[in-house]
């Protein structure tokens, strides 16, 4: 049976998106005793995953493109390669 749950980066993104939003909907009643969880922190931390976000879906389709490209050539190779050796093994 085919998995229908998401996984990955783009639904923990989604999801601390989630949290965000909801720390936001307190207003002022959402202030936590720890630095890193102010609403503050959480936004920018929000920002800066997106931003890296971003930055991996880029690198990954160059890197696909680039794989793409290679493999291209590569599959010409394997008909040359083998007329070539049974062209060696031929002659002797």
């Amino acid at each position: 049976m085919i998995s229908t749950t998401e996984t990955g980066h783009a639904k923990n993104l989604a999801t601390f998106k989630t949290i965000v939003n909801f720390c936001q909907g307190y207003g002022a009643a959402y202030n936590p005793a720890t630095e890193q969880i102010k609403l503050d922190n959480l936004l920018i931390q929000l920002a800066a995953a997106e931003q890296a976000h971003t930055d991996c879906i880029k690198k990954q389709t160059t890197f696909n493109n680039a794989t793409d490209e290679r493999m291209k050539h590569f599959a010409e190779l394997g008909a040359k390669a083998t007329r070539i050796m049974n062209a060696i093994l031929a002659s002797g």
